[in-house]
């Protein structure tokens, strides 16, 4: 089987370069290939607080102008995503594949990476087995549950 279509959600942890590095191995000489590394940025369900508030003390910091967090929320992704390409600048050149880098808003990286999955049709998940998060185990939360959510391979990296 061939991949053609690889995605590496990218967190900055070990693993998650440790993924990135085999992705490379596998698909960085194929001119035909795509390599795809994506951070998600997790965004509130409810970021203008229509929820009522927990108490009226935090009621006047909770209410959001939705123009001004529209604009906060474009920038923060464009910022992000400016960050990510410097970082991985220089461990993508001299790839004959496609490189795309990208960043997903959504409200769990979980959604966040299968959305993108199947936004760009990708064939294949490389993953890092344990993040950033505080979950520990043999396998993270976040990789455990892309495993349920894609219908692609999810390749997990320690």
């Amino acid at each position: 089987m061939s991949f053609k279509n690889v995605l590496v959600p990218y967190d900055g942890s070990n693993p998650s370069r440790s993924a990135l590095e085999i992705a490379k191995d596998l698909v960085g000489a194929d001119k035909e290939a795509t390599l795809h590394v994506v951070s998600v940025m997790t965004v509130p369900s409810d970021p203008f607080h229509t929820i009522p508030a927990a108490s009226d003390a935090l009621a006047d910091y909770l209410l959001v102008e939705p123009d001004l967090y529209e604009r906060a929320f474009r920038e923060n992704v464009k910022h992000m995503k400016d960050d990510l390409e410097e970082e991985l600048s220089g461990s993508l050149e001299g790839l004959a594949c496609a490189t795309a880098i990208d960043v997903m808003p959504d409200l769990t990286p979980v959604e966040g990476i299968a959305s993108y999955v199947k936004r760009h049709d990708c064939d294949l998940v490389i993953m890092g087995r344990r993040g950033l998060g505080a979950v520990r185990g043999l396998l993270g939360s976040v990789s455990y549950g892309v495993l349920r959510a894609v219908d692609v391979p999810v390749m997990t990296v320690k």
